[in-house]
């Protein structure tokens, strides 16, 4: 059954529940759900509710639950939801992802750069250079090579920017014209600096 839309979604999820009411997964799902409708506060019931149940997955529910808080702008709390989620999981490079963009976001440079260099060691270690990390940057290895030279030019470390931003050029699949135009202007703006 394909879900056309969020009403669809929410439909599918209301009738899950009542289906399996004991899934933790469902109420990820729902918290999920939730944080794209912008409905803050539910989500984080949801959250709260997967966490609760006997079983709960607490690397995975954490790892969602800081991505909701990141988008949301919760940047306080996605800080602790973010750092457990990424010291739970051995795959957590899209939580530490999320780390660096809260910690970015409220202005901790060097614990940014930090979590962005876990994130990119745990994602190599884990699962590849083509594969899609859950943190805010996607699209694999490449973006999050961008977000550590972002950090860098901010920290005034500019010709480090310029080297990541190469690296992130070479992790690229060959199919992706639009983010290697992307990333080469990168380059420019940081040779400009």
């Amino acid at each position: 059954m394909a879900v056309s839309d969020y009403q669809d979604a929410q439909a599918v999820y209301n009738r899950a529940l009542v289906i399996d009411p004991q899934s933790s997964l469902l109420y990820v799902a729902g918290g999920d759900l939730a944080t794209a409708l912008g409905s803050d506060q539910r989500a984080a019931a949801d959250y709260a509710s997967a966490l609760a149940l006997p079983g709960a997955q607490v690397a995975s529910v954490l790892a969602h639950e800081c991505h909701a808080e990141v988008l949301q702008h919760n940047y306080s709390h996605a800080l602790t939801d973010c750092a457990s989620a990424a010291q739970l999981s051995s795959s957590g490079s899209g939580a530490y992802d999320d780390l660096a963009e809260a910690n970015l976001s409220l202005g901790n440079l060097s614990a940014a750069l930090k979590a962005i260099d876990q994130a990119i060691s745990t994602f190599i270690g884990n699962v590849g250079p083509y594969a899609q990390p859950a943190g805010v940057d996607g699209f694999g290895l490449a973006n999050l090579y961008a977000a550590r030279g972002w950090i860098e030019i901010q920290q005034g470390a500019q010709q480090q920017a310029v080297v990541d931003f190469n690296t992130a050029l070479s992790s690229l699949p060959s199919s992706a014209p639009d983010t290697r135009a992307r990333i080469k202007a990168y380059i420019e703006t940081a040779k400009k600096d």
